[in-house]
């Protein structure tokens, strides 16, 4: 696809940000104690969990990971709180927590999107084509702010590749693992692998396309390591997004030595031997 009709295409639907869908993959009231930390998950009207676990992310996770960082997102922009409310509703994510206590010590946000045969997909495209597409349209509609129309986009960027990825492969829905993060206790625990490996395996079970997106080149490799079963859909170099600030500096300039966005989804030719090992753990 041309530049011109991609970036006509990203114009049209710039502020209408993906759909939300509630899918308990794991269970309503599921839990899972390892050693004194507690996971639970985020019910989708649990409005005290909801606030906590914004909170928690917005102090940690957005002022830390790469992306959320460069782009100097906070809860004030209305992008982030549709994101928000994408991830809290969606019966996907969870909280840790040391037991017997309310403090919140870890957060993995996830959604589910289900194959919707009604999504235009935008076909031919490549991730890094869509993101630099995606940072012309964002600058030349925000030149003062074009940081949230970016984000949005790339949002609809992962939504795009999910969609076509799961449609193709007659799969039912689309498991997107989004944002998390932990206290450093509970990283030195292995927890979270074990959490990512049980959600993989129930999504596949049900014959949901699970989806990544690595944000540092470490991330990028362990992703496609020997045996996780992933395989590549995208990948664009931060040097490369081109998204400048209202300043003229590079928005994602203090990033360019740690790699750039990956996009990575589990390989449907594997999937028969992966429902057949998974159903062993």
């Amino acid at each position: 696809m041309l530049d011109s009709e991609l970036e006509r295409i990203l114009r049209s639907r710039a502020g209408k940000f993906i759909p939300s869908h509630t899918r308990y993959l794991l269970g309503e009231d599921w839990t899972w104690t390892v050693g004194d930390i507690v996971l639970s998950t985020i019910r989708h009207d649990d409005e005290e969990t909801r606030s906590v676990a914004r909170e928690y992310m917005l102090e940690n996770f957005f002022k830390e990971a790469v992306v959320p960082k460069a782009l100097m997102l906070s809860g004030a922009d209305d992008v982030v709180r549709k994101e928000f409310d994408m991830y809290l509703g969606s019966g996907s994510s969870i909280v840790a927590r040391a037991e017997g206590s309310d403090e919140i010590l870890g957060c993995y946000l996830t959604v589910c999107w289900p194959v919707d045969k009604d999504y235009d997909v935008v076909k031919g495209v490549s991730v890094d084509q869509w993101l630099r597409a995606a940072a012309r349209v964002a600058m030349a509609q925000s030149s003062r702010r074009p940081e949230p129309v970016w984000r949005d986009l790339q949002y609809q960027c992962i939504y795009n590749v999910g969609q076509e990825r799961a449609a193709t492969h007659d799969c039912g829905f689309v498991m997107y693992y989004g944002m998390g993060h932990v206290q450093p206790e509970i990283r030195a625990t292995g927890v979270v692998e074990s959490y990512s490996i049980m959600l993989g395996k129930a999504a596949i079970e049900e014959y949901g396309m699970p989806l990544s997106c690595p944000t540092v080149n470490a991330l990028r490799q362990r992703s496609l390591a020997g045996g996780r079963h992933m395989v590549e859909a995208g990948h664009i170099e931060y040097r490369d997004i081109g998204l400048k600030d209202a300043r003229g500096r590079p928005v994602f300039r203090k990033a360019f030595k740690l790699g750039g966005i990956s996009l990575h989804s589990a390989d449907v030719t594997k999937f028969v031997e992966l429902r057949k090992k998974m159903s062993k753990l």
